[in-house]
């Protein structure tokens, strides 16, 4: 999963890799809800180690792999 900086908005239609995460926090930004992640690719990754993704018509997807 690619992934730099700001609130990871999933596009309808492509593929979503499987990935799982530690939900540490949410909140939102420029109006976008989102849940703030824990990840396991280490500090170089992302921001620091975490993801933000936005609450959107992923939720499906995304509480198949919260634990």
């Amino acid at each position: 999963m690619f992934f730099n900086a700001g609130v990871y908005q999933h596009q309808y239609g492509d593929y979503l890799e499987d990935f799982r995460g530690e939900v540490m926090g949410w909140g939102t930004e420029n109006g976008i809800k989102f849940w703030k992640l824990k990840m396991s690719f280490g500090e170089e990754w992302g921001e620091n180690g975490y993801l933000r993704i936005a609450q959107s018509d992923i939720m499906a997807k995304f509480w198949e792999f919260i634990m």
